[in-house]
């Protein structure tokens, strides 16, 4: 134990084993999960399940495609798309978590506070991060870690700033670029949104490092510095968008669905009021969108792109009008951060309470004594570092305004957001906590109420985490417990290659959930597809549907061949197109009638708690 306690000392050591026992609580204590099904198909997607590993992931990087396609050549079980994001997440918390070691070792007796300060972070983000995986709140976690570090990189090379080794500091800065690189590869939106959300922190080290040179003539040599580093940001975000923008451009097919999502993204994530039948009957009907057609498109079922294409969905975001009033849009975020925020994860009111609580707190007690403290505060900061949190935290209502306003309010975007302005918090905080005239005499006064108040919020945390814990086991025995056999399903369908088989989009929606690590087998899902996702028609599924003489999947189940030859009967040289639907077989039936004629729905049998159809003519 005396080992082990002199280990937690040092702040490496501390940062380590703290984030390695909390690694090890999430992934054997509580269960992870795929937030969303986005991470499953991407995975499943690189892992060439529908046939052939594919590069092209859409919405990562091309560059981290060919990453994937290596790695899986070596070790094709391992789900690399969820292991590269574990181990990516547990570098950024160790090493942030070892910058906030450093931060309160440099003030004697404070050690012990700074060990708090990094728990209640880690206990206040793991469950978002490692427990509800999604992509996208990974990159933007680790980009923001990786600004971070770059910054506190930049204010501890400069002459006047922290007295930190110059090999740590240079570790650090090296981690900064990997974890930034590995994030804009990994979504370029969540890097974006990164970036913005870490620019006041950035303007103030700039003013900070640059602009208040304590020595003459370094002001241009920090400045260069300064510039150089997110020069070379820049170049390298720019240079993997060129890449991938270029790989798909080469790419006849890829080039025309990329035209296809980003219209249907524009109409279906960020316009899909547009498709509300009782608001815009008459507009609709004038395009030729009944309301089973609009309830088809909303509910994620739209890969008929001979009915809605490209120029159909133009015609409904041409001349659109507002989705939102400014006091309507208001009202509607003030109640999704109620819902979303408060009732869907507890955790989260833990992590802003207590957050909320030390900012309070913490800013009074370094204001309480100005005289004594002046000169503290000022070579501190305090009144910029105040001062950027304000602005950030207009950025980020912002941010939740922009969102809320265009339509895509989503969970993972907005703790994506929140984890960045958790991560700027508790930073600042780290700085403003170790003001202190005289480090030994103001330890026995105010360190035990900082201590105080952080086991306070540490407790709050505690006790938010094991409501999370417990709804995260409920959920998933309930999960077990009424789960179709999906794996046995999908091994019946390896089975009969010769048939092709159209999922309903909602059918299968959770079949992926908690398959966090375990990889599909190259092509077996090979003759399967939905009737629509966010790659339906990529080159992807245009292969499945192609080889059997289908156009897409809608054109399949009407029996209608690419040259436009119609199917006699229900069967085809031996191969049947099978209709796999729980949820709204009616409404593909009605569909298919309004589009090719009149069709029904024969049932053919139920497998492995799955209902599979036959489409035939009336």
């Amino acid at each position: 134990m005396k080992r082990v306690a002199a280990l937690l000392k040092k702040p490496v050591w501390f940062s380590i084993i703290l984030n390695a026992v909390v690694l090890f609580a999430a992934l054997f204590v509580y269960k992870p999960f795929f937030e969303e099904n986005d991470d499953a198909f991407l995975a499943m997607i690189a892992e060439g399940a529908y046939g052939v590993k594919e590069t092209h992931l859409i919405y990562s990087n091309i560059l981290i495609g060919y990453l994937y396609k290596g790695l899986y050549t070596v070790l094709p079980k391992v789900r690399w798309h969820s292991v590269l994001q574990f181990v990516f997440l547990f570098m950024a918390f160790t090493t942030l978590t070892f910058v906030i070691r450093l931060i309160f070792d440099k003030k004697k007796g404070m050690a012990r506070v700074g060990s708090l300060l990094s728990m209640v972070f880690v206990l206040g983000s793991f469950h978002e991060l490692y427990v509800s995986v999604q992509y996208s709140k990974t990159a933007v976690f680790v980009c923001a870690v990786g600004y971070l570090l770059i910054l506190y990189s930049l204010r501890c090379g400069s002459d006047d700033g922290e007295d930190t080794k110059g090999e740590v500091n240079k570790y650090l800065y090296i981690f900064g670029y990997i974890f930034l690189i590995y994030g804009m590869l990994l979504r370029d939106s969540s890097f974006l949104l990164a970036t913005l959300l870490l620019i006041p922190l950035g303007m103030y080290e700039f003013f900070e490092i640059v602009m208040t040179g304590r020595k003459e003539g370094m002001y241009f040599k920090k400045l260069l510095r300064f510039i150089c580093s997110f020069a070379l940001v820049c170049g390298c975000y720019l240079l993997s968008y060129g890449i991938n923008n270029t790989s798909y451009n080469k790419n006849a097919g890829w080039k025309d669905f990329r035209e296809y999502n980003n219209t249907r993204m524009e109409l279906l994530d960020y316009r899909y009021d547009l498709l509300d039948h009782n608001k815009y009957e008459e507009r609709l009907k004038g395009l030729g969108i009944s309301s089973n057609d609009a309830f088809m498109y909303l509910t994620w079922q739209f890969g008929d792109d001979e009915v809605l294409d490209v120029d159909m969905m133009k015609k409904v975001l041409m001349n659109a009008p507002g989705r939102f009033s400014f006091t309507e849009c208001c009202k509607a975020l003030l109640k999704h951060i109620y819902e979303d925020v408060f009732i869907f994860d507890p955790m989260i009111i833990g992590v802003l309470m207590s957050g909320t609580i030390l900012l309070l707190l913490l800013i009074l007690n370094n204001y309480i004594n100005k005289d004594e403290r002046a000169k503290e505060k000022k070579d501190a900061g305090i009144k910029g570092r105040i001062l950027s949190l304000i602005v950030e935290t207009v950025v980020l209502a912002g941010i939740f305004f922009y969102y809320e306003n265009c339509g895509r309010w989503s969970h993972r975007i907005v703790y994506a957001a929140l984890l960045a302005f958790y991560i700027i918090i508790i930073y600042h905080l780290s700085y403003i906590m170790t003001v202190k005239c005289d480090p030994v005499k103001d330890f026995n006064e105010s360190a035990r109420e900082d201590s105080l108040v952080l086991a306070v919020a540490l407790i709050m945390i505690l006790l938010s985490g094991i409501s999370v814990l417990l709804g995260n086991r409920f959920e998933y025995n309930e999960y077990k417990r009424s789960e179709s056999d999906y794996k046995g399903f999908f091994n019946h369908i390896a089975e009969n290659e010769k048939n092709l088989y159209i999922a309903d989009t909602f059918t299968f929606q959770t079949a992926y959930k908690y398959e966090v690590f375990s990889a599909k087998e190259e092509g077996s899902l090979k003759n399967f597809v939905a009737v629509g996702s966010w790659f339906i028609n990529s080159p992807i599924t245009k292969e499945i549907t192609g080889k059997y003489g289908y156009s897409n999947p809608f054109k399949a189940l009407a029996g209608q061949k690419d040259g436009g030859e119609e199917r006699a009967g229900m069967k085809d040289n031996g191969n049947s197109v099978i209709l796999v639907d729980n949820m709204s077989v009616k409404q593909k039936e009605e569909y298919l009638s309004e589009h090719y004629g009149e069709r029904e729905a024969v049932m053919l049998m139920e497998e492995f708690g799955f209902k599979e159809y036959e489409i035939a003519e009336k």
